[in-house]
């Protein structure tokens, strides 16, 4: 005896659950039809446009799902793609090998062309040095000093009257260290 098939034109898998095979019976549960594989039907910048809502700063956000960086996750031919990217190449072609697109705004979810330009690695770790969103200073998780106490550092051997190692031992810290404070090798930000 043959079990009967899934009753979908041309499926001749075997019936499981609701009379379906597992594949029709999965879109029939998670449609509502048995027949549809997208919850959104249109070509993908119709999708793109939908998970995309535009705030009073100029930014286009990203609505949908993220990759942990904060960047927009749309998913074009069964893969996740950077939604920066997508945009990107499908108004202005393909991006050359080395090139990533950089946000003007400072804003990963945003996905304005307004917003976006290409550049290199070094262009984006510039941007972030110069628009003060790097680990620098208090702002790292290592840091056992403060902007004020590299002052006050500076100050001190100025003055002249203390070692470098008096000092050190005072801020619980390394002669190196403020070796490196004194001569602005580090905590360049600290005038």
């Amino acid at each position: 005896m043959t079990k009967p098939t899934c009753p979908i034109a041309d499926c001749t898998n075997p019936r499981y659950g609701r009379g379906y095979c597992g594949k029709h019976r999965a879109r029939f549960i998670k449609y509502g039809d048995p027949m549809k594989t997208s919850r959104i039907v249109g070509d993908n910048m119709t999708r793109f446009m939908s998970k995309v809502a535009v705030m009073p700063s100029g930014c286009h956000e990203w609505q949908a799902g993220k990759f942990g960086s904060g960047y927009g996750n749309f998913t074009v031919d069964g893969g996740g793609k950077v939604a920066t990217r997508w945009i990107w190449e499908q108004i202005n072609g393909p991006i050359e090998d080395g090139l990533q697109v950089r946000h003007k705004c400072d804003n990963p979810p945003c996905v304005n062309l307004d917003h976006l330009e290409l550049g290199t690695n070094a262009d984006n770790s510039r941007d972030m040095v110069e628009r003060g969103r790097s680990l620098v200073g208090e702002r790292t998780h290592t840091a056992k000093l403060t902007a004020e106490d590299v002052t006050e550092i500076r100050t001190l051997m100025a003055a002249g009257n203390q070692t470098k190692t008096s000092i050190a031992r005072a801020y619980g810290t390394t002669r190196q260290n403020v070796t490196h404070i004194v001569n602005a090798a580090s905590w360049k930000h600290v005038p």
